[in-house]
């Protein structure tokens, strides 16, 4: 194989299937069939003459070297999507493609109606929703993989800079004492 083997589509496979965590995933995100992205990956791998990825039944990880690989192929992914964004941009729209992380428990609640309200306001913005847990989005945002994360998290992380979206009370929800029978009752302190 050539040095020309490499395109954008293989960094495209690769970070899809870093962010998916699974090739069936990345299959289904990136609408390639997964005996064909298998093949694609290997043959990456052959021409980098390194392994990218650990691979087991629990899905795939990166190497070491995979990690410099996706921080790299996700830079460049942004320079082209930045460099199309500016060429096309037309009328001072925004236009682009925007990473956006969010934690998977925030994910199964909000993700939806943030999908459907960013195609409504920003027609032209293209938002790329990467899931995970909290240690992922960390990683992603400190390696500059993703441009925004929500995350549920309130220690400051270094190199970032955060912003606080709502603040919510948490309750201990339970029956009122009269209700319960006396084998179930519990010692809940103070009030």
């Amino acid at each position: 194989m050539s040095s020309s083997f490499m395109q954008l589509r293989h960094l495209r496979y690769f970070t899809g299937i870093v962010d998916a965590g699974s090739f069936c995933q990345a299959a289904a995100t990136i609408r390639v069939a997964q005996p064909a992205l298998s093949q694609q990956i290997a043959a990456l791998e052959a021409e980098l003459g390194v392994a990218l990825l650990h691979r087991s039944v629990r899905g795939v990880r990166p190497t070491r070297e995979g990690k410099v690989f996706y921080r790299e192929a996700t830079s460049i992914l942004q320079q082209v999507d930045q460099l199309r964004s500016i060429v096309r941009s037309t009328a001072g729209e925004a236009e682009g493609t925007v990473r956006f992380g969010m934690s998977s428990a925030l994910a199964a609640s909000f993700a939806c109606a943030l999908m459907e309200a960013s195609r409504t306001a920003l027609p032209k913005v293209r938002l790329h929703l990467v899931t995970g847990d909290f240690l992922q989005m960390k990683l992603l945002i400190a390696s500059r993989a993703l441009d925004i994360c929500a995350v549920l998290e309130d220690a400051p992380t270094p190199g970032v800079t955060r912003q606080p979206l709502f603040q919510q009370r948490l309750y201990l929800v339970r029956p009122s004492r009269r209700r319960r029978s006396r084998s179930h009752r519990f010692a809940w302190g103070a009030g």
